[in-house]
């Protein structure tokens, strides 16, 4: 009960952008239970805190007030004291009076009950206001390093902040120097590593940068891969903190990475599935995904894992060439799951379309026949007619004219709208 009227007043400031993210690292850290050292306690409300921090001042959050649920219990009496006004608007104006202090002292509050991965974005928008002339980067990264914090806190620093403060080029530097730390280190959460791992981006000296500003050198680029590969390399890595590393290889362009997602694809089965998992997608969406293509083929018509099988089958649809749409349809409904793979088809009925050519390689022709019929394609029983009365092999016009008595016109409006909806997005 004593929850009740936070989760309500939360439950209405969430938008889409950065609650996908946060809802991802309640995924990645489902439980959590730090020891915390016992602390005198101090009167609720002794934060009095002005809005408004600068870096010179402490934000590091008091766990005296942490500990004696503060704020949390402010905002119940708040709630309880006018309850005819909206508690969106109470939440609000009670944050616009915290410092960046107070807010983090309510994000602890918030780990502490297991609120912050889903109602950590309400936080966002008064510490973006907060953040606008200056950034307290130095104590950000120092409360994302300190094992003492509540990893959940933690974690929901590493991913606010480079969403709401507008940082230059080093101080984006700096703070994917702290997440590869907290990934690297080994005494810390394994959960938190492979959440930092997730984090992490493409080298720095590759992006966008002002004149004025200093590129970190290829060397400080080569640090970060030759950690990544250790992270991979490493026989004592948790399967999921090797699988992350994989994810993180690829968007920092790794060197290693080609030879690191090769080394799983073509032994998936001496590797933890949540290994192969990361592999697959990582190799989908890497430079040259059309060289990975034969191994996923491979993994999505021999796995016995269902979670791979459905890896396996999105990565063909991220490929999206016309050997991954042969592989879809050779691959479709294995262990019972045929929406990953109509889904993964729909997002490549463009290809489809294209396909459906007298002209196309004959194997390529009849995936294209049997594609358009499980997912009902739009604009295919034109293209199906001309192959039914074409001079090509009887057994393809077969199938082409099997495929248009077979067409759902149900079925083909339901595809017309979940494309609109994907071109739309």
């Amino acid at each position: 009960m004593r929850n009740q009227f936070i989760q309500a007043a939360f439950s209405g400031c969430r938008k889409r952008s950065l609650t996908i993210v946060l809802l991802l690292f309640s995924l990645f850290l489902p439980t959590f239970a730090p020891p915390r050292v016992a602390r005198a306690a101090q009167p609720p409300g002794a934060e009095a805190h002005p809005p408004g921090s600068t870096a010179t001042e402490s934000i590091k959050p008091d766990m005296d007030v942490v500990a004696n649920r503060t704020h949390s219990l402010e905002l119940e009496l708040l709630f309880q004291r006018d309850p005819r006004k909206s508690q969106k608007s109470l939440l609000a104006q009670y944050l616009s009076n915290l410092s960046t202090k107070g807010i983090f002292e309510l994000a602890n509050e918030l780990a502490e009950e297991g609120l912050l991965e889903i109602n950590g974005m309400a936080l966002a928008p008064p510490l973006k206001s907060r953040w606008q002339a200056e950034v307290p980067l130095d104590q950000i990264c120092e409360m994302i390093l300190d094992g003492s914090y509540d990893p959940k806190f933690r974690a929901f620093l590493i991913d606010v902040t480079p969403k709401v403060a507008a940082l230059a080029l080093q101080e984006r530097t700096q703070i994917q120097k702290a997440i590869l730390a907290v990934a690297q280190d080994e005494t810390d959460h394994p959960n938190l590593r492979r959440y930092a791992l997730l984090q992490l981006r493409k080298p720095l000296r590759l992006q966008e940068s002002s004149e004025t500003e200093q590129v970190p050198s290829p060397q400080e680029d080569d640090s970060t891969a030759n950690s990544l590969s250790t992270i991979f390399n490493d026989p004592n890595s948790p399967p999921g903190l090797k699988g992350a590393s994989l994810t993180a290889m690829r968007r920092a362009e790794d060197p290693a990475f080609a030879q690191a997602v090769s080394q799983v694809l073509a032994a998936p089965k001496d590797h933890p599935d949540i290994v192969v998992r990361h592999a697959v997608v990582s190799a989908a969406k890497s430079s040259h995904p059309e060289e990975f293509l034969p191994h996923i083929r491979e993994i999505t018509t021999t796995t016995d894992n269902p979670e791979v099988y459905g890896s396996s089958v999105y990565a063909l649809g991220l490929i999206g060439n016309r050997d991954a749409v042969l592989a879809l349809v050779l691959a479709f409904g294995r262990h019972g799951n045929e929406r990953t793979g109509t889904n993964a088809l729909r997002k490549n009925y463009q290809t489809i379309l294209s396909m459906l050519d007298p002209d196309q390689r004959q194997d390529h022709l009849r995936a294209a026949i049997a594609a358009a019929q499980l997912i009902g394609l739009p604009g295919s029983r034109e293209k199906l007619e001309i192959l039914a009365d074409s001079e090509l092999s009887p057994e393809l016009r077969r199938q082409a004219s099997e495929a248009l008595s077979n067409l759902n016109d149900e079925e083909i409006s339901l595809t017309r709208e979940l494309l609109k909806k994907l071109e739309d997005e």
